[in-house]
């Protein structure tokens, strides 16, 4: 059957530039790919040489179904004109195309540099199981030598990891900061920002400051759900139901204050605040009454909430302030060991010539650019990648990390020529290093198509879904309503992002959808 696509899809297949296309499940994301893919091949004008083009998808699977799709698409072209000579060019070169997945490529880039990598060309890639007990044999050395010191830097620093009985929580420690930064660009630059905390007066912009009252207005503003709770089961409340609503109301009050000396972010007059702030004991009930229940189960999450804000704050700004500077030491200690760590672990992978692939990551933006005062550079050496590739094609970008991003950014001359494609409720990668901020960012930042300039960078939404009926996608969009409203995960479920039925489907009498509670 004949693609033809919609206004936003026709969009998408045809606008140059930096593009992000939001598109929602069932709306046709892979078939306007590959129709953006034909056009640039077959454009009549100015065609794109199929070779010169990055296509990466999150999949070894994807990345095989997508050259088949264009494969097809070409050969579809091919006989209505058979005897067009820079078509059969183009289906010859797509067999050369980069159409793969991020790992594959990074290793395809070292291996093609791998004497400017400091490797070997024949390395082997792992998945970094078969490393585990060298990495052990690493870590241990490693902290049996700083036990035999007797730093007490170090001994501190087993004190804040909860080392009573062994050094397995501080192994767990580096290893954990270790891997996340290697998902990160420069990760030196994040190892050296972890001490920033904890040299810093702690004051507004403070990360430990910042966050600590980011926490208490979030769980501030979830209270008040609470609240209401309570409001609507005093009303029904078999005894004392008029002092239930009175307490609902002035324990409203209590959020409300603490809610306001939140925003003035004023430590000292919120810690004072916080630690007179307690709820009284709820009216007497009678017995069974599930309402009353209802009220004290709702009562009692706003009395945990409030000690943990106590918990949190429990220092007056001062004292915390020298309280997070006595840590310095140990976690300078901590840094020096992440890099002791990351130095010794990868001289015997080197040597054992096998990486993981965040190592080929690593080491694939390493070649490429480097970062100088603020700057991200390219290096000399890989300059001329920035015209090895006319347009960058990502899809699923929002299961992509920060160094991945990054990578991106660089091989379509700093976001030039670069087309991403994604949905961020499907991000589902957060475990192995995706980061959707990165997807969300772009969402928030770039220009609607309809009302974009030439030189900005275009969002283009495809909302439209093929794959399910009216009733389905009704019930999709209410129950996600409710549920994404930027609470969790800072996804708003709002009109860019509903579904919009817009495929010829049968229709029959039964329900459409059907909730199982």
């Amino acid at each position: 059957m004949a693609f033809n696509p919609t206004k936003m899809q026709k969009m998408a297949i045809e606008t140059d530039g930096n593009i992000l296309v939001s598109a929602a499940a069932g709306s046709g994301k892979t078939a306007v790919l590959v129709e953006r893919v034909i056009r640039k091949l077959t454009d009549p004008i100015n065609p794109i040489s199929a070779d010169r083009l990055l296509i990466v998808t999150f999949t070894n699977a994807a990345a095989a179904e997508m050259r088949s799709r264009i494969e097809k698409r070409l050969n579809e072209e091919l006989r209505k004109r058979p005897d067009d000579i820079a078509l059969l060019k183009q289906k010859h070169l797509i067999a050369f195309a980069d159409i793969c997945t991020i790992d594959s490529f990074c290793i395809k880039l070292v291996r093609e540099n791998f004497e400017k990598c400091g490797v070997e060309p024949d390395f082997k890639v792992s998945d970094g199981s078969t490393h585990a007990s060298l990495s052990s044999m690493i870590m241990s050395q490693i902290l049996g030598e700083q036990l035999s010191s007797g730093d007490d830097a170090f001994l501190k620093l087993l004190e804040l990891t909860g080392c009573e009985y062994d050094e397995k929580n501080l192994a767990d420690t580096i290893e954990r900061i270790y891997l996340y930064s290697r998902q990160l660009p420069f990760p030196q630059n994040f190892l050296n920002n972890l001490v920033y905390p904890y040299e810093a007066e702690f004051v507004r912009g403070n990360p430990w400051y910042d966050a600590a009252f980011n926490y208490a207005k979030t769980k501030l503003e979830e209270s008040r759900i609470f609240i209401e709770k309570m409001a609507k089961a005093a009303q029904y409340v078999q005894k004392n139901s008029d002092k239930c609503t009175t307490y609902a109301q002035a324990t409203q009050g209590i959020i409300d204050e603490l809610s306001k000396f939140a925003d003035k972010g004023n430590w000292d007059e919120f810690f004072s605040l916080i630690h007179i702030s307690s709820l009284k004991s709820v009216p007497a009930a009678e017995k069974g009454d599930s309402f009353a229940e209802v009220f004290k189960d709702n009562k009692k999450r706003i009395s945990d909430m409030l000690k943990q804000l106590c918990e949190l704050f429990s220092q007056g700004r001062d004292e915390m302030e020298q309280t997070i500077s006595s840590y310095l030491p140990a976690v300078k200690r901590l840094v020096e060991l992440i890099n002791e760590y990351d130095k010794r672990f990868f001289e015997a992978i080197r040597s054992e010539n096998a990486f993981t692939f965040y190592n080929t990551e690593q080491m694939a933006l390493e070649f490429l650019c480097r970062y100088d005062n603020g700057e991200v550079v390219i290096r000399d050496d890989a300059a001329h990648l920035n015209d090895r590739y006319d347009e960058v094609l990502v899809d699923e970008f929002q299961d992509v990390n920060d160094l991945q991003n990054m990578l991106f950014y660089i091989l379509s001359d700093y976001g030039k020529k670069l087309f991403v494609v994604g949905d961020v409720k499907q991000s589902i990668y957060g475990f192995r290093g995706s980061n959707p901020d990165n997807f969300l960012n772009k969402k928030e930042s770039y220009a609607p198509i309809d009302t974009a300039s030439c030189e900005d960078s275009k969002k283009i939404i495809l909302s439209d879904n093929f794959r399910s009926r009216k009733g389905v996608c009704e019930t999709v969009n209410f129950l996600f309503s409710l549920l994404l409203a930027g609470q969790r995960g800072k996804i708003v479920y709002d009109e860019e992002e509903r579904l919009n039925s817009a495929g010829e489907l049968p229709q029959g009498d039964a329900p459409q959808a059907e909730l199982m509670v």
